[in-house]
């Protein structure tokens, strides 16, 4: 099986893309692989072969394979990019349709990124940031459900449509926690639980979660339920355990000890994350 995705340097020397398209067509449909053909500079989207089959491979780990390249291919083959603005720390690529909250989402992500302090130096000197038309254009592109407001892999941050989040008030408290999720994500170290990671986030954005605590669930419960809910209740119950644990946490030992169990957890804190 041939698998390809290819990135051009562009300028004059690239074919038209209708030539090219027709071109690759020829040259790999009888191979029965998949393949995406793009200029890096752009991200401009030139040529696809077998779009479904290229992008899941393309998606498996180590993969250099883009967000914004698979979108593209689904939502229509070719495709010209979403325009990109970058402020101090952050560069937004956004469809045209989600402009009106390009700068609120800027500011507020330059603003939490200084509340951070020091903790913000384990980020990349510029985080990339992407949102979407429609719901359906983020959850084809990020393997999430709907009702996910966003998603992070340590590098990078996925929206759902700015607008839509700021209708249902929480854009701030989105990129609050994502922008956090990055950070604490990036020196957890291993043997240290997803649950907490999450728990940490919500505990230092200092969200509420409206979902009940008293229901008890063992510890390896909890850390599937964080990895992989099953609905938006069943994410939101975890959710709020995580979060009252963590919190009891920070009341006997101080919140700076959240830090300290993130990076250099000692025997205590590993038999206290499997309770």
């Amino acid at each position: 099986m041939l698998i390809l995705v290819f990135a051009l340097a562009g300028g004059r020397n690239v074919c038209a893309a209708d030539n090219l398209q027709s071109f690759v067509t020829q040259l790999f449909a009888s191979k029965g692989g998949g393949v995406i053909l793009s200029i890096s500079r752009t991200r401009r989207i030139m040529a696809v072969v077998n779009p479904q089959l290229a992008i899941k491979e393309a998606h498996r780990p180590g993969s250099t394979a883009k967000i914004v390249t698979s979108a593209a291919v689904l939502d229509g083959g070719t495709a010209d990019p979403d325009p990109i603005v970058s402020s101090e720390h952050f560069e937004l690529e956004y469809p045209l349709s989600q402009q009106t909250w390009v700068k609120r989402t800027l500011e507020t992500l330059e603003r939490w990124r200084r509340e951070l302090g020091t903790n913000a130096e384990t980020l990349p000197s510029r985080v990339r940031v992407e949102t979407f038309n429609t719901t359906e254009g983020f959850v084809r592109a990020t393997g999430e459900p709907g009702w996910m407001a966003a998603s992070s892999d340590g590098f990078s941050i996925s929206l759902q449509p700015l607008a839509l989040l700021a209708r249902k008030q929480i854009l701030d408290q989105t990129l609050r926690h994502e922008l956090t999720h990055l950070v604490v994500h990036r020196v957890r170290v291993k043997g240290v639980p997803r649950w907490f990671e999450e728990g940490c986030v919500l505990y230092l954005t200092r969200e509420r979660i409206d979902a009940p605590t008293n229901e008890q669930t063992s510890t390896v419960e909890l850390e599937a339920a964080v990895a992989k809910p099953g609905s938006e209740a069943q994410m939101r119950a975890a959710y709020a355990q995580a979060l009252e644990r963590v919190r009891r946490f920070a009341q006997r030992q101080g919140d700076a000890a959240l830090w300290r169990a993130l990076m250099h957890p000692d025997p205590g804190d590993l038999h206290w994350f499997q309770e």
